[in-house]
C-alpha cells in the first residue's frame, strides 16, 4: 500500500467510523471546521470494505458498534501489513483499566473520550500525523502477557503506539482532574453560601417557632372544624393550650348582631356573658368598640396617656387607669386581669367575630403573638365563611337535585303520575313540609282537580274540584302569584275542603301556581301541621320547583303528543306500503297475493336468523315493496305469457334498479332498500343488478332470496304448473352456496320449513 493520502487542498483524510448517525455528523462538522478531510463509515464492515480505495491518514473509530466493533476493526486494520500504518483513535470514556488492556491487545494508537472538545480532538490527531514518518520506520514490537480482570491480555503494540496510549490516558486523566478541582470549587462556595441562608433562616424560625405552631395548629382546626360549634370550641382549645392565657373567649356574630355561637375557657360565666350583651347593645363595651370599629381604623379608643393601644385593628390593654373609664373597666379590675387582647374576626370588610383572651400577668402578648393572632383570626373569618356557604352549597346542591330528579322522571316516563309522585317526594323532603298535593287545571272548565298527594293521613275526596278565584288555591292561579297562610283557621271559603283540611290537622298552607308559556296549568300546595312560616331562601325554592314542575308537566304533554304523532305516521307509512303492494300485485294478477306471502314467509325466517326488531321492520317493508320497480317495466314485457327475449330480459332485469331510484329519495324508505334493490344478487356473484358476492350481499336480501324463488315455484305461471313440495325442498337445497346464501338456505330447509305445513 502506498503512503498516506492527503485531500485536494492538502488537508489530511480521516475516516470516522461511527454507527450513530447523528454523532457521525457531529464529529464530521467538528473536524472539517478544523480543514480535515472526513470521510464517515457507519459500521466497521463498511470501513472495511473502504479502506482499499479511501486510504485514510487516521482512522476515529467508535468502540460499541454492532457487528464488527471498534477494537475488532482496530485488530484487523493492524494485521494487514498495508494498513498497520494508519494511526486508529478509539472513541471511549476510558473508565476502566481494562479498555486501555484491549486498545494495547488491538494496537490502537490512541483514546479519545466523549463528549469531544475540539482543541483536545485536533491535537490527537496532528499529533498521530506529526509522528507517522517515525512510526512506518519504528516497527519494534513487544510481545506482552497482561493477566487482568480474571482474563489474559496479549500484547504486540509498539512502543510508540503504547507511548502514544499513555499520553492520551494521562491527558484525559488530567483532563478530568481539573473539571473535579473546579467543581470541588465550586461546590464549597455553594456550600458557605448554604451554611450562611441555613443560619439566617434558622434564627428567623426559631424567633416566629410559637407564633407559626399556633398559626398552624388554628389554619388546621379552621379546616377540619365540621361545623360552626367544632370551629369556635377548637379555636379556644388551641389558643389557650399554645400561649398558656388565664382566659380565651371566641364569640361568632350573625347578620343582625346576634351571638348564635361563644365559647370561652377561663372567664367566669358572669363576666363572658355580660361581656356579650355589652358587644350587642353598648358601643362603650371594649368588645362592642372593637368590633364596630373594626372597618374605621381613624376611631379613637384609647386616651393620648393610657396604656390602652391600638396595633392595627386589634386592641391590647395594658392596665387600667383612671382615664380609661369604660363599662369594663371595674370587672377587669375586679377579675385581675393585666393583659386584654381584643382580635376582631373578619372575612374581607366583614366583621363576624370576636377572639377576647385576657391573663393576670403584664406584657403577655408580644408583637409576633400578635401577628399569629391576627392570623388566626382571618383563618377563622375564612373558615366561617366557608363553612356558611358550604351549608349554603348543600341545600342549594338538594334542590338543584330535586330538580333534576324530576326532569329526569320527565325523559324516562311519559306518565304523569310517576313525574308527580317523584315531584310530591322530593318536595316534603326539601322544603320540610307534612303534605303536599298538585292541583292541575281541568281544560273544558274553570276548575282545578286534584292531581295527585303525598303525606296525607286520610284519603282525598273523590272529585275533589276548586273553581278559579275561589280558596286559597284558586286565588293563587287566578293572581298568579303565592299564596302563604300560616293560620288557615282564619281563612274563610277554603272551597269545600274545609272538612278535609280539619281531618288532617293542617294549620299553616302556602301554594304556588304552576305557569308555562304564560299559561296557568295548575296549583303546587304544601301543608304543615304546626305553625310555619317559609323564610325568603324556601319560599324562592318552592317557585322554582313550581316552575320546574310545570316545564316538566308541559313536556310531557308535548312528548305524549310528538309521540303519538309518530305512531300515526308510522302506521300511516305502512298503510301506503300496504296499499303500493296491493297495487302491484293487482297489476300482475298472477301473482296476486305474493308479496304478502313473501313478506310473511321473511318475516318468520328472519327470527329464526336472529333478525332485531329494528332488522324485521325495514324487512318487513323491503319485502312488501321488493317488485316495486317494475311499475317502470312496460306491460307487453311484464304480462308476456311466454319466455321472454334476450333484449326483453334486459329490460326486465332493469327492475331492481328502477327501485332504488324510485325509493332511495325517501328517506324513510331507505333502510328498506336493500331486499328490493338486491334480492336478485346471487350467492356466487352471477346475480344482477350489481353482481354482489357473499357477505358483500345484505343479509336481509339473501334471506328474501330463498323466500323469492320458493314462492314463485308454488305458483302457478302461464308458462308452468307450480311444482311439488320435495320437488321444490331439492331446487333449494341443490343451490346452496351458488345462487343462495349457504345459511338462509339451511334455515329454509330445516328451521323454517317443517312449520310450513
Amino acid at each position: 500500500m502506498s503512503g498516506p493520502r492527503e485531500t485536494d487542498d492538502g488537508s489530511a483524510a480521516i475516516l470516522v467510523v461511527e454507527d450513530s448517525r447523528t454523532q457521525a455528523e457531529e464529529l464530521r462538522a467538528l473536524l472539517e471546521a478544523e480543514n480535515f478531510g472526513v470521510t464517515v463509515a457507519h459500521d466497521g464492515a463498511a470501513a472495511l470494505a473502504r479502506l482499499e480505495s479511501l486510504r485514510p491518514d487516521v482512522i476515529v473509530s467508535d468502540i460499541v458498534m454492532p457487528g464488527i466493533d471498534g477494537y475488532e476493526l482496530c485488530r484487523r486494520v493492524k494485521a494487514d501489513e498495508r494498513l498497520r500504518d494508519i494511526p486508529v483513535i478509539l472513541l471511549t470514556s476510558l473508565s476502566d483499566a481494562g479498555d486501555v488492556l484491549r486498545g494495547l491487545s488491538c494496537g490502537a494508537d490512541n483514546f479519545f473520550t466523549k463528549p469531544y472538545e475540539t482543541r483536545y480532538l485536533t491535537q490527537r490527531i496532528r499529533y498521530l500525523l506529526a509522528n507517522r514518518a517515525v512510526r512506518r520506520e519504528d516497527h519494534s514490537q513487544m510481545a506482552v502477557d497482561v493477566f487482568f480482570g480474571g482474563r489474559r491480555h496479549i500484547i504486540t503494540s509498539d512502543r510508540l503506539q503504547i507511548l502514544n496510549l499513555l499520553i492520551s490516558t494521562y491527558e484525559t486523566a488530567v483532563q478530568k482532574n481539573g473539571e473535579l478541582e473546579r467543581a470541588r470549587d465550586e461546590l464549597r462556595a455553594l456550600n458557605e453560601q448554604l451554611e450562611v441562608k441555613v443560619r439566617e433562616r434558622t434564627a428567623e424560625l426559631e424567633r416566629k417557632a410559637t407564633a407559626l405552631r399556633l398559626s398552624g395548629d388554628l389554619l388546621h382546626v379552621a379546616n377540619g372544624a365540621r361545623g360552626v360549634p367544632e370551629l369556635v370550641r377548637g379555636f379556644v382549645e388551641v389558643i389557650r393550650s399554645l400561649t398558656g392565657c388565664a382566659a380565651v373567649g371566641v364569640r361568632v356574630l350573625d347578620a343582625d348582631g346576634r351571638i348564635p355561637y361563644a365559647a370561652h375557657e377561663g372567664f367566669s360565666e358572669r363576666f363572658f356573658e355580660e361581656e356579650n350583651e355589652l358587644l350587642i347593645h353598648d358601643d362603650g363595651c371594649w368588645c362592642g368598640a372593637v368590633v364596630r370599629g373594626a372597618t374605621d381604623r381613624a376611631r379613637p379608643w384609647a386616651t393620648d396617656g393610657g396604656s390602652l393601644v391600638t396595633n392595627g385593628m386589634t386592641r391590647l390593654f395594658a392596665e387600667t387607669t383612671e382615664e380609661e373609664r369604660g363599662p369594663m373597666r371595674e370587672e377587669c379590675r375586679r377579675e385581675g386581669y393585666e393583659s386584654v387582647a381584643l382580635v376582631p374576626v373578619r372575612a374581607g370588610t366583614e366583621v363576624l367575630g370576636l377572639i377576647h383572651m385576657a391573663d393576670h400577668r403584664g406584657n403577655r402578648f408580644p408583637a409576633h403573638l400578635v401577628a399569629a393572632l391576627e392570623s388566626g383570626a382571618l383563618e377563622l373569618g375564612a373558615a366561617l365563611r366557608r363553612i356558611r356557604h358550604e351549608e349554603r352549597v348543600l341545600r342549594q346542591t338538594s334542590q338543584i337535585q330535586t330538580l333534576r330528579a324530576i326532569d329526569l322522571a320527565i325523559t324516562s316516563s311519559f306518565d304523569h303520575r310517576v313525574t308527580l309522585g317523584i315531584l310530591l317526594d322530593r318536595t316534603l323532603a326539601d322544603l320540610q313540609v307534612d303534605a303536599a298535593d298538585v292541583l292541575l287545571l281541568d281544560p273544558h272548565s274553570p276548575a282545578l282537580e286534584f292531581a295527585a298527594g303525598a303525606g296525607f293521613r286520610t284519603r282525598v275526596p273523590r272529585g275533589l274540584r276548586v273553581r278559579l278565584g275561589e280558596g286559597i288555591a284558586g286565588r293563587a292561579a287566578i293572581e298568579r302569584k303565592p299564596a302563604v297562610v300560616v293560620d288557615i283557621e282564619s281563612e274563610k271559603g277554603a272551597a269545600g275542603r274545609e272538612e278535609f283540611l280539619r281531618r288532617e290537622g293542617i294549620v299553616s298552607y302556602a301554594g304556588v301556581p304552576l305557569i308555562t308559556k304564560g299559561r296557568v296549568t295548575g296549583v303546587l300546595e304544601v301543608f304543615w301541621r304546626k305553625p310555619t312560616q317559609l323564610d325568603p331562601e324556601r319560599l324562592e325554592f318552592f317557585e322554582a320547583l313550581a316552575g320546574q314542575a310545570a316545564i316538566a308537566l308541559d313536556n310531557a304533554g308535548l312528548l305524549s303528543d310528538l309521540q303519538r304523532s309518530n305512531t300515526e305516521l308510522s302506521l300511516a307509512w305502512d298503510a301506503t306500503i300496504e296499499g303500493w303492494s296491493r297495487a302491484l300485485d293487482l297489476r300482475d294478477k298472477e301473482t296476486e297475493g305474493h308479496s304478502l306471502r313473501v313478506t310473511d314467509m321473511t318475516l318468520r325466517l328472519g327470527r329464526a336468523l336472529g333478525h332485531s326488531e329494528a332488522d324485521q321492520v325495514h324487512a318487513r317493508r323491503g319485502a312488501l315493496l321488493h317488485d316495486i320497480g317494475k311499475v317502470g317495466i312496460p306491460d307487453a314485457i311484464l304480462l308476456k305469457p311466454g319466455p321472454l327475449t334476450d333484449e326483453e330480459w334486459v329490460v326486465m332485469r332493469s327492475h331492481p334498479k328502477l327501485a332504488f331510484d324510485l325509493l332511495s329519495p325517501i328517506a324513510h324508505l331507505r333502510p328498506a332498500l336493500d331486499i328490493p334493490y338486491c334480492h336478485h344478487e346471487k350467492w356466487d356473484g352471477t346475480g344482477y343488478p350489481r353482481g354482489l358476492r357473499g357477505d358483500a350481499i345484505p343479509f336481509a336480501a339473501r334471506i328474501f332470496a330463498v323466500v323469492d324463488v320458493w314462492d314463485a315455484l308454488r305458483s302457478d305461471r302461464p308458462y308452468r304448473k307450480a311444482w311439488a313440495d320435495e320437488k321444490i325442498r331439492d331446487h333449494i337445497a341443490s343451490l346452496r352456496a351458488s345462487h343462495f346464501d349457504p345459511r338462509a338456505a339451511e334455515a329454509m330447509l330445516d328451521v323454517a320449513w317443517p312449520s310450513l305445513y
